[in-house]
């Protein structure tokens, strides 16, 4: 197994990530890739940005802050969804977040993404092996909740 990096360069469709430990060479290897791919800094620096994306041949920094180090990959998982940046969760799941992970209130990551509306994020969590049928402490599922809230598209994913 390949341990966790701190450095993710994301595709502009944030379907595939790369993991690199070295700054220079994760900034290199973006900007090579092209217009729309991200760099995710994991692990954040205080008064450093932790996400840029390359635009007009260089990286710029998104409005994403840092990434607090205390929290786990499962936590910064979770806030990647509240934050609705498919980048960050790309990035924390190839880092090797439960796609189970669970908030300080019991809230499954996918029941988040499924409130969040980003079918992109279901997509991936379910492909991460995320588990469609875990419930909030409250009972809501993640299909009961998309259908409560009319997201059908979200539904036919979750029903498989």
């Amino acid at each position: 197994m390949v341990p966790p990096r701190r450095y993710y360069v994301v595709s502009p469709d944030c379907v595939e990530a790369v993991g690199f430990d070295d700054l220079v060479v994760a900034e290199k290897v973006a900007v090579d890739a092209g217009e729309g791919t991200f760099l995710m800094d994991t692990r954040g620096m205080s008064y450093r940005p932790a996400l840029a994306r390359v635009e007009g041949g260089m990286l710029c920094y998104q409005g994403l802050g840092h990434i607090d180090p205390a929290q786990s990959p499962g936590e910064n998982l979770i806030e990647g969804i509240r934050r609705r940046e498919p980048a960050m969760v790309r990035a924390f799941l190839a880092k090797g977040a439960d796609p189970n992970a669970i908030d300080a209130k019991g809230a499954p990551a996918l029941v988040w993404a499924v409130a969040s509306g980003r079918e992109d994020v279901v997509r991936m969590l379910l492909a991460a092996g995320a588990d469609a049928g875990r419930a909030d402490p409250a009972g809501v599922t993640p299909l009961a909740l998309a259908l409560r809230q009319g997201k059908s598209e979200i539904a036919a994913l979750l029903r498989g």
